[in-house]
């Protein structure tokens, strides 16, 4: 078998189609390298690696005549860091604040704990009592109930047992196009979930009144596009009892 007459460089070169940025947000770069297929196939880099301090997405390589090659590398081309984030790890930071929905017992409400006795005596006396909001007190004596207690009881007889208050959810999201091992924001996913601690101090300008803050969800995944995602949220309440919930 003769060998390939190779005209031109043999070694591994930047091809005149490289250097290419695809879509309209410029954030994909593409690299042709030219070059002997056995030198391209040592160096093909797999996808988490950087080349040219870019993170890969994808690489590929193909046969030319003459034993050469083209390898294909195709990176992350938004990939700078910022005066706030001089590593360039995360891209982007999305704060956001919504309402939540939450249930509780009618008699948790402010002012309406006070008439549990009463309800529970009136709950468990006879039809007939209950219809006329009576009950019978730890005397033996035949009561009425009146004020907020009759108020509670109206609304048990008509199936309502709790009511709705909101509490705000500040929710966190960071994009990064770095694997999450090596971003120091995506370590320790998960580690202070049900503990009081405070969301950061940005998106509480936007959330009105004073909270204690319990964080209640925390995770990470790989999106579109090969990068990164972690999102984590804090729950505000009056209060998180600290016999059940420890501090972070």
């Amino acid at each position: 078998m003769s060998t390939p007459i190779i005209r031109g460089s043999s070694s591994v070169h930047d091809h005149h189609t490289g250097g290419r940025i695809t879509n309209a947000e410029q954030r994909t770069r593409i690299f042709v390298l030219q070059g002997p297929y056995s030198a391209l196939e040592a160096q093909m880099p797999k996808r988490g690696d950087r080349f040219r301090g870019l993170r890969v997405e994808s690489s590929e390589l193909v046969r030319a005549k003459g034993g050469m090659g083209l390898l294909t590398i195709t990176c992350r081309n938004k990939d700078g860091g910022s005066s706030g984030n001089p590593s360039g790890n995360i891209e982007e930071t999305v704060y956001e604040v919504e309402m939540a929905q939450l249930e509780k017992p009618l008699l948790s409400k402010p002012g309406w704990d006070g008439y549990a006795e009463q309800i529970e005596a009136w709950r468990g006396s006879d039809p007939a009592m209950r219809a006329a909001y009576k009950y019978t007190d730890a005397q033996g004596n035949a009561a009425v109930l009146d004020g907020n207690a009759r108020k509670i009881a109206k609304l048990l007889m008509k199936g309502v047992e709790s009511y709705l208050v909101f509490a705000p959810v500040v929710r966190v999201t960071r994009r990064s196009n770095e694997e999450p091992k090596d971003t120091s924001e995506f370590r320790e996913i998960g580690k202070d979930c049900g503990k009081r601690c405070r969301p950061p101090a940005d998106p509480l300008s936007l959330v009105a009144g004073s909270w204690e803050w319990l964080k209640t969800a925390d995770r990470c995944q790989e999106v579109a596009g090969g990068s990164f995602e972690r999102v984590e949220e804090w729950t505000g309440a009056d209060e998180w009892d600290e016999d059940l919930y420890d501090e972070a």
